[in-house]
């Protein structure tokens, strides 16, 4: 299986409604995440925006659900 390649050039996040750790925390895990991620189809995304409400959510399901959002922006 082909893996894809995943380059970050920049990562920014606001999040309103998590504490500075939270954010740091959740930058980590989305990294982490598209790192092991292999798609059939590599591609380039200039710029992702992901709108996504912190209340009631894990850390780990923002998470999720970020990736979700590149993943399908590059298959």
């Amino acid at each position: 299986m082909k893996r894809s390649k995943v380059e970050i050039g920049e990562f920014r996040l606001r999040a309103s409604g998590l504490t500075k750790e939270q954010g740091q925390r959740l930058g980590e895990m989305v990294a982490q995440r598209l790192a092991t991620m292999s798609a059939n189809k590599s591609g380039v995304i200039p710029t992702i925006r992901v709108g996504l409400r912190a209340e009631g959510n894990e850390i780990s399901q923002l998470a999720d659900q970020i990736v979700a959002k590149v993943r399908r922006g590059i298959e």
